[in-house]
């Protein structure tokens, strides 16, 4: 198997590329034309998520090269971007339209209610830059990007499949010269592979935008409503006994409501102009765990003012922005069965200024930010504050149209989260750093007609990066978190072609990570499978009928927990689904097999050396279909 791999993968990185699209990319921080871009730049436009076909948001996050998913439940997913392993989800930002989906506690992101229809495209900064993006953009910035209102029309989708899955979406909008309005509604429902893994939710949302001579003004919004099972974990002998479709956990679940206002409004001044961000953003919770019940609460602002200051001329062009943002978070936890309650409010308050200066084939990019963070918890009458700094420093070269060529050197931070900061039995941890990354990466892009190939290869150092405390946990003496130094080199390439008729589109990604101090030197870091692999092939007849074929390989990795690399590895897998799909005119239909080959594997297993593992099983193969029409 791993030699099938290699042969196609050097193959297709020889023979094919595709042309990259007409679209900038990061809006006003980075405005980049995907074109003119790097090679640590990945979007995953319309097109190619139309081609995947994704059942949830995260089909389409899947993707992304390097990226690894580590699925407890439909409402809870890990995120990693470059080997950071259980923490993967508290090392990366996740942005909705510009907007911070990231919490202050140890949450993760919740994309499960974003409706996967009203995605335009996914834009992807691999590695870090806490200079233009502050906390958390270390090892890179997922900015899902949803439809906007350009073109009048109207558009509805209904999908059916194994496990009583349903989803129906619409949307509508209206655009003139100088106006525009879109409206969408969305119901998603399934029974889900196991037992207690049921998910419902209903989504309604909007966005309007004024475009005039001297002002452009955006405002859209969200509300969903959803209620969702907790099948929890598997031991070897629940497996044994039950099955993988058992949970031992029937009564947990809960019911999340979540809304967001997010606004944008740009001024062009006589010179340079002035951009305005903000962002307000409620989560309520309820849920049973265990016995347990809690309800928390989850509030968010933010204003963000930046102006930019362009001079473009024959002999170069140079780009500054000067910013400042504000945020603020507050959360209220409520444990009603022993009536235990917590209140914590995290501010912050960051300036930066970010350069771009092109002069014939250099560009040059150098940032710094000031970052201030308070966090003030209610009940024990206790604050906490820091001042980490960010910079960066890039330079590239574009060799012709066809290369380019770049070298980078960054220092991003992460605070721990308020979730880290509270040992086990609520007493502050005041020992608890601020983690500080060190970066230097490089890559390589090619380009040719419709021929691309591109390499990105990057070393980092990390200073005090959160865990939580493998011997605590070793010895059962509850969760604490700690700092260790860790280490990581990684490479990723990618490269396809799209033409008229065929599509090939192959991702390769190795990281090798482990911590780098006292008695866990060179212990490898768990959950972090060192290789992957994702593709997408595909055939485009001239009568409409297209078929996709997509395949998704991650190697062995140590479980969750396992510091010490003291048990066997979880072994690899390597999943496929296949897709037929008609399209005639307005009306397009699809019918597709999920994990073909019925692979039974568990991308997320936990170990702990008192009771072993706890198996968390993947789906095995299904179906799904769909009909939309688009007027």
């Amino acid at each position: 198997m791993k030699r099938f791999f290699v042969l196609i993968f050097f193959y297709h990185i020889i023979s094919y590329s595709y042309e990259l699209p007409e679209i900038k990319v990061f809006g006003d921080k980075l405005e980049q034309n995907l074109k003119d871009s790097f090679a640590n730049l990945e979007v995953i436009t319309k097109e190619r998520i139309e081609e995947i076909s994704p059942t949830d948001t995260y089909d389409i996050i899947n993707y992304i090269n390097g990226s690894n998913l580590k699925s407890y439940d439909r409402k809870h997913t890990n995120i990693d971007l470059r080997g950071f392993g259980e923490k993967g989800g508290l090392n990366n930002l996740i942005l909705l339209n510009g907007m911070r989906l990231n919490a202050t506690d140890m949450s993760g992101v919740d994309l499960s209610t974003i409706p996967v229809d009203s995605i335009e495209r996914v834009e992807v900064y691999h590695g870090g830059n806490s200079v233009l993006f502050g906390d958390r953009a270390i090892g890179g910035v997922i900015n899902i990007i949803t439809k906007k209102p350009t073109k009048s029309g109207f558009n509805v989708k209904s999908d059916f499949g194994s496990y009583n899955y349903e989803n129906y979406y619409t949307d509508g909008v209206y655009a003139n010269e100088n106006f525009s309005l879109m409206l969408n509604a969305n119901r998603n429902r399934t029974d889900g592979y196991r037992n207690n893994s049921g998910f419902d939710a209903n989504s309604i949302g909007g966005e309007s935008a004024y475009f005039g001579e001297n002002l452009e003004f955006n405002i859209s919004g969200s509300y969903s409503d959803s209620d969702y099972g907790l099948p929890g974990g598997l031991s070897k002998n629940d497996l044994k006994e039950y099955g993988r479709r058992y949970s031992a956990f029937p009564n947990d679940g809960g019911g999340d409501k979540e809304g967001y206002v997010t606004n944008r409004v740009k001024l062009f001044l006589p010179i340079g102009d002035f951009v305005v961000n903000g962002d307000y953003r409620n989560r309520n919770r309820d849920y049973d765990v265990s016995g347990l019940s809690y309800d928390d609460e989850l509030t968010y602002y933010s204003m963000k003012p930046q102006y930019i200051l362009s001079f473009n001329n024959t002999i170069f062009n140079n780009k500054v922005q000067l910013g400042y943002d504000f945020e603020q978070y507050d959360v209220s936890i409520k444990e009603r069965t022993y009536e235990n309650n917590s209140k914590l409010r995290r501010t912050y308050h960051g300036i930066y200024i970010f350069d771009t200066f092109k002069i014939n084939k250099f560009t040059i990019q150098a940032g710094y930010r000031k970052q201030y963070k308070k966090d003030l918890f209610k009940i024990e009458n206790d604050s906490r504050k820091d001042w980490p700094d960010s910079y960066l420093f890039m330079i590239a070269y574009t060799i012709n149209k066809n290369h380019n060529l770049y070298i980078k050197y960054d220092r991003s931070f992460r605070f721990p989260t308020t979730d880290e900061l509270m040992e086990y039995g609520g007493k502050l941890n005041d020992e608890l750093k601020p983690q500080k990354t060190h970066t230097i990466e490089g890559g390589y892009k090619f380009i040719y007609k419709e021929y691309y190939a591109n390499l990105v290869a990057f070393y980092q150092k990390t200073d005090d990066e959160v865990f939580t405390n493998p011997e605590a946990i070793y010895y059962n003496e509850g969760f604490y978190n700690t700092n260790f130094n860790t280490k990581r080199f990684g490479i990723s390439i990618n490269s396809g072609v799209s033409n008229k008729y065929y599509l090939v589109d192959l991702k390769y990604s190795y990281i090798n990570g482990s911590i780098d101090e006292h008695s866990y030197n060179n212990v490898e870091i768990p959950l972090v499978s060192k290789h992957s692999v994702k593709g997408l092939f595909g055939y485009k007849s001239p009568f409409g009928f297209n078929i996709y074929y997509t395949i998704n390989y991650n190697s062995s990795y140590y479980a969750g927990n396992d510091y010490l690399n003291e048990a066997k590895k979880i072994d690899g897998y390597f999943v496929s689904d296949i897709k037929c799909e008609y399209n005639y005119k307005f009306v397009s239909a699809y019918f597709k097999i999920n994990n073909l080959f019925d692979e039974k594997y568990y991308d997320y297993t936990y170990y702990s050396n008192l009771d072993g593992y706890h198996y968390y099983p993947s789906n095995t193969r299904n179906w799904v279909t769909g009909v939309s029409i688009k007027f």
